[in-house]
């Protein structure tokens, strides 16, 4: 019988492996390749998926795409969680309104999109709120007092690319470091 994807997290919040890489690897061989590409495209709108994503494990578990993603991609994909599991499409605005309050522009008309379960966006934001808040977390200095705030980190193989994905109850962000052409980032 083939494990769900709840199965999976609850086995793995509990794992000391919680932060492996493997375990990443290990539940997408779980689940599998495609259909797993298909809910990232589908749920998470992800749009930057290529034939090879599709055909190498380590690319779609480990988060390196062959062709990466845009950080308002990822900052979309991010706010799921702290949403209770829904997806709303990025916007830059919402409503327009003239001096006598006449709406002139209106941005508000979406449906919401559940993309996952309400308990696995739970599992999702206790494990991300770890990385800011635990010692040793890798985002840490994303930490403040007195608001919960979640994250990821991440780098690439040769330190080309980092990045940086938070949120809070109220903002989502994504910051990506790195050159046009690939460059080692060094640190200063």
């Amino acid at each position: 019988k083939q494990k769900t994807a709840y199965e999976i997290g609850v086995r793995l919040v509990g794992s000391e492996m919680c932060n492996k890489r493997q375990v990443a690897v290990r539940a997408l061989q779980t689940l599998g390749l495609s259909k797993s590409a298909e809910y990232l495209e589908e749920n998470f709108h992800i749009t930057t998926l290529e034939e090879d994503d599709y055909n190498q494990l380590g690319n779609l578990a480990l988060g390196g795409l062959s062709d990466g993603t845009s950080v308002m991609e990822m900052a979309a994909a991010y706010s799921i969680f702290p949403r209770g599991g829904v997806y709303l499409s990025p916007k830059t605005y919402t409503r327009v309104e003239d001096a006598n309050g006449n709406v002139i522009l209106d941005n508000t008309q979406e449906e919401p999109q559940v993309a996952v379960k309400e308990t696995t966006a739970w599992y999702i934001n206790d494990m991300l709120t770890d990385v800011v808040t635990k010692s040793g977390g890798t985002g840490t200095a994303a930490n403040w007092s007195g608001m919960t705030i979640a994250g990821k980190t991440g780098t690439t193989n040769d330190n080309y690319d980092r990045y940086f994905v938070g949120y809070t109850p109220y903002y989502c962000a994504a910051v990506w470091v790195g050159y046009a052409k690939n460059e080692r980032i060094s640190y200063s």
